[in-house]
């Protein structure tokens, strides 16, 4: 059990060394290891795949009955002159007393179905039709119910555009638990806000990224930072134009290195010339475009964090308070996809904390073991295509090593404590589903 506590709290630490690969029985070297995960990749999912799905409906109360009309007017048509033309063919109709019925209608002839015609005259004269019971309501208001999909970011960006739109619509009432909106508006204000409504559906994609967290404990004779440009190259380039061509041919982006097809090997030979190179965590995150997802591995260590002394007068009595503090990898990540682009604005924040020990605090009465720990933070935003690949760092931290372990060298003084420089990558892969309103 307390082999297992070990290998848990290294991992968590961030500071994975050749020690935990032998105790997982890694039985392979840690880059040949690395490799063959990451390579898993590019055969995941497709990098890019459209999906027909409303996530965002407009309800219907009851859908037009549709008929053939026609007709052909010699003169300037009016709306009650189309009112004539639905009494020809038997349709009932009835008007709100607040439109004029000799505003013009800028249809003279026409030769189609009835829902073709009402929606060709409210584009010319902003006025809503509805049908219900067998009659035709014209208004200058109607009342339109929206759908959304139980999702709290979708629900929230609905009503934000809505609310801009306060001016413009008449009783707005929101079911944040059903996910409907009802209002009333005229043709030309509705026909904008399904526009906004596609915009917020097509751009709501699913995003699946695929991560390795990546670490290089640093050589010592190594103290001028990494070779982006080198690394870039690498990337991009398969064995035999390596050897043709040198690394002369680009010059590489000393951000990151990004590339639709990886040279996994390649680069993770580049590394492993600054040291050891492992990965210390493999996953997948499934996201919506503009929703946060986390990952977090940590540890929480208690401590007594408060010892009261109560004295009565015939004896003390002791007593005391207990605390945590949290240790690990916090990784998070935001992405936000473009539609017609197929890029992704994808933010990235890391935080690694490790615990290094803990620092004796005491006077006459008592002694505490107050935790000493260490933190690192590293914020970045990639610009990436779907289906592509990136790799951005490094996050530099620093391990104690403390050799010898009995009495006689504490005695003698010989134990030897050491500082590795390690750091720390992000390999990241996003693939989109991204959702067509229909």
């Amino acid at each position: 059990m307390k082999k297992i506590m070990l290998i848990s709290a290294i991992l968590i630490s961030g500071c994975a060394t050749q020690e935990v690969i032998k105790e997982n029985k890694f039985d392979k070297h840690s880059n040949d290891i690395l490799i063959k995960e990451i390579g898993k990749f590019e055969n995941k999912e497709k990098s890019y795949e459209e999906i027909e799905i409303n996530l965002i409906k407009i309800l219907e109360d009851e859908k037009t009955k549709n008929k053939n009309i026609e007709f052909n007017f010699t003169n300037e048509s009016k709306l009650e002159d189309l009112l004539n033309v639905f009494e020809f063919y038997k349709i009932n109709t009835i008007v709100d007393s607040k439109i004029d019925t000799k505003q013009r209608v800028i249809i003279n002839k026409y030769d189609g179905d009835l829902k073709s015609l009402i929606s060709a005259v409210s584009e010319n004269t902003n006025l809503t039709f509805e049908q219900k019971n067998e009659i035709l309501y014209i208004t200058e208001l109607k009342n339109y119910k929206i759908k959304v999909v139980q999702d709290k970011e979708i629900i929230d960006a609905v009503k934000l555009e809505l609310e801009k739109l306060e001016d413009e619509i008449k009783e707005l009432v929101v079911s944040d638990t059903a996910g409907v909106f009802s209002f009333k508006s005229d043709y030309k204000t509705f026909k904008k806000i399904e526009s906004i409504i596609k915009d917020i559906n097509n751009n709501t994609s699913l995003i699946n990224i695929d991560l390795s967290l990546i670490n290089v404990e640093i050589k010592e004779s190594d103290g001028n930072g990494f070779d982006w440009k080198t690394l870039n190259i690498l990337a991009n380039l398969d064995g035999s134009e390596m050897l043709n061509n040198g690394f002369s041919l680009t010059s590489g982006n000393r951000l990151g290195i990004t590339g639709k097809n990886f040279n996994f090997s390649l680069v993770m030979n580049a590394l492993n010339e600054y040291g050891q190179t492992e990965a210390i965590q493999n996953t997948s995150i499934k996201t919506l475009s503009g929703k946060e997802a986390v990952l977090k591995t940590t540890e929480r260590t208690p401590y007594i964090d408060k010892i009261e002394i109560m004295n009565n007068g015939e004896f003390t009595e002791k007593g005391f308070t207990t605390s945590e503090t949290e240790t690990g990898l916090e990784l998070k990540i935001l992405p936000y996809f473009d539609k017609d682009s197929k890029m992704l604005n994808i933010k990235v924040d890391l935080k690694n904390s490790s615990l290094k020990g803990f620092l004796n605090v005491s006077n006459d009465d008592f002694e505490l073991n107050q935790p000493n720990t260490e933190e690192q933070e590293f914020n970045s935003v990639v610009r990436i295509r779907a289906g592509e690949t990136s790799v951005i760092g490094g996050l530099i931290y620093y391990k104690q090593n403390k050799s010898g372990n009995n009495i006689f060298n504490e005695i003698t003084q010989s134990n030897k404590k050491e500082f590795s420089k390690n750091a720390l990558f992000i390999l990241i892969r996003p693939t989109v589903k991204s959702y067509i309103y229909k």
